[in-house]
């Protein structure tokens, strides 16, 4: 149970930091 929690918690960190870096990059382009 708590090893398939913390590898959600990796998955949902890693998807909203890649989320915030393609934001960020829309703007530098824009």
């Amino acid at each position: 149970m708590k090893a398939s929690t913390i590898r959600l918690g990796e998955s949902t960190i890693l998807s909203s930091l890649t989320g915030l870096e393609a934001n960020l990059c829309e703007r530098v382009i824009k």
